[in-house]
């Protein structure tokens, strides 16, 4: 997802650029930013003082982890 994100990202803000200026693109651009940082730090696992093993076992997706 973050490469299809930076792909957006750098294709979309010549165009927000031309149509609302430099004040608008970078705004859009530190929004979406922030998003990914809260996103990044709600949604991931901890994985400090954990084997790989153990971050192997756990359940990747949301449905797997509703099933466990």
């Amino acid at each position: 997802m973050g490469k299809i994100g930076g792909f957006i990202g750098v294709f979309t803000f010549p165009f927000l650029m031309r149509w609302h200026g430099l004040l608008s693109a970078e705004t859009a651009a530190a929004i979406v930013s922030v998003l990914g940082a809260i996103t990044t730090i709600f949604l991931l696992p901890e994985t400090k003082g954990k084997s790989l093993e153990e971050i192997a076992s756990e359940p990747e997706t949301a449905v797997e982890k509703i099933a466990a």
